[in-house]
């Protein structure tokens, strides 16, 4: 029947059958078919074959539950995560912890939105034994202008350690004149020197300047001729 060779047995739905039936376009022997699954034994639900289980929230579920959209064995969801033996809080699955301002916390917290363990978050920056000034994280230091310090400082926006700042240059024992950093010297016409002088535009040590040139030694008068000759 249906193209099939047959003893004994019949077609039903174009399965060749002994002893069965075809049901939802499964053939089936001493089960039955529902929403489309061959079930021997079971039931459908939810759209899910089950065996001695159930369908909850479109998931098949044996000795468990569905919350929130997730299969639980043993457990429960809060939030949108499966959990076993544990929850959810704020989105994110904990087993024996917390969340706190978007973080899973595991014997810990949360402070201006970083997760910390034994630590704490001072302007935006987690600490563990520090601080934060200027906005910078500082652990057995401080920041002044915007410089992280260990054991130091800032000033003028440099960061510093055993030093300061003056015109914008750090100095570890110095100083600044004129914009630029000395340490044992001074600044004269822009230019930093160390036992020297600056004429006409030129440092000098030792020297001076006749008609826009350095001399070292004996110097020339400009319109010579001759032009920066030292001995």
């Amino acid at each position: 029947m249906g193209g099939f060779p047959m003893m004994g047995g019949r077609v039903m739905g174009g399965f060749p059958m002994i002893g069965g039936r075809v049901i939802g376009g499964f053939p089936m022997t001493g089960g039955s078919v529902m929403g489309g699954f061959p079930m021997i034994g079971g039931r459908v639900i939810g759209g899910f074959p089950m065996t001695g289980g159930s369908v909850m929230g479109g998931f098949p579920m044996i000795g468990g539950r569905v919350i929130g959209g997730f299969p639980i064995t043993g457990g429960s969801v809060m939030g949108g995560f499966p959990m076993i033996g544990g929850r959810v809080i704020g989105g994110f699955p904990m087993t024996g912890g917390s969340v706190m301002g978007g973080f899973p916390m595991i014997g810990g917290r949360v402070i201006g939105g970083f997760p910390m363990t034994g630590g704490s978050v001072m302007g935006g920056f987690p600490m563990i034994g520090g601080s934060v000034m200027g906005g910078f994280p500082i652990t057995g230091g401080n920041v002044m202008g915007g410089f992280p310090m260990t054991g130091g400082r800032v000033i003028g926006g440099f960061p510093i350690i055993g030093g300061n700042v003056m015109g914008g240059f750090p100095m570890t024992g110095g100083r600044v004149m004129g914009g630029f950093p000395m340490i044992g010297g001074t600044v004269m016409g822009g230019f930093p020197m160390m036992g020297g002088r600056v004429m006409g535009g030129f440092p000098m040590i030792g020297g001076s300047v006749m008609g826009g040139f350095p001399m070292i030694g004996p110097s020339l008068g400009a319109g010579t001729g001759v032009v920066g000759v030292g001995q």
